[in-house]
């Protein structure tokens, strides 16, 4: 029976295509692993059958949190893993390619660089910065085992982005490629499917809402 595990606000629940059903599991917490303590605005990915959350706007409004929690789908738990070494953040993506964690983007902070986590050794390290705007709620999704990164909010300006960018992790490279169609956006999604990238949706500044993909 195949399952899909989400992560959405900080609350982890799984759903059993059998039963098209979903369950609660262990709250994330931020001061102590699988405790009520709230956070949102994290970056999210998963590596080798665990689930990661990193950073975050803690619930107070006021403070950002760094850490790097891994959930065990078997336990039901969490636990601290290294923590991210970056600017502590809220608003950036998270995604995965090659077994290797990555977060980019983010703010408060210049919101263009990106981190690679390598979960056999816990560790963190810094790849080369994204030669364009710094950005939070930016989208990815990975194609022939490259990052794109995809429009957003920009951190100096305030405008919102439609530029596209690749990301090779063997070149430790970015390459700018053709913008995405439609207006400029932010808190879009994204994803891959067939061998193609999607994006969509997010909002184009106040409330104005947007429903293409």
């Amino acid at each position: 029976m195949r399952k899909i595990v989400l992560q959405l606000g900080f609350i982890i629940s799984i759903a059993a295509n059998a039963q098209q059903a979903w369950t609660q599991r262990a709250d994330v917490g931020y001061h102590q692993p699988n405790s009520p303590d709230a956070q949102w605005f994290g970056a999210a990915f998963s590596i080798d059958g665990f689930g990661y959350v990193v950073c975050g706007q803690l619930e107070d409004h006021l403070l950002y949190s760094n850490n790097t929690l891994r959930f065990d789908p078997s336990s039901g738990s969490w636990e601290l893993r290294a923590a991210f070494p970056g600017l502590q953040l809220m608003g950036g993506v998270g995604i995965t390619t090659n077994n290797k964690g990555y977060v980019f983007g983010g703010s408060p902070g210049p919101g263009n660089e990106l981190w690679e986590y390598d979960p056999i050794t816990d560790s963190w390290t810094q790849k080369a910065t994204l030669p364009g705007a710094g950005r939070t709620y930016a989208v990815s999704f990975i194609l022939n085992n490259k990052v794109h990164i995809c429009t957003g909010n920009d951190n100096s300006s305030g405008t919102l982005l439609q530029d596209h960018w690749m990301y090779d992790p063997t070149l430790d490279q970015w390459t700018q490629l053709d913008p995405v169609p439609g207006p400029a956006r932010s808190h879009a999604i994204a994803f891959e499917l067939f061998g193609k990238g999607y994006v969509g949706t997010g909002t184009a500044g106040g409330i104005q809402s947007i429903n293409d993909l």
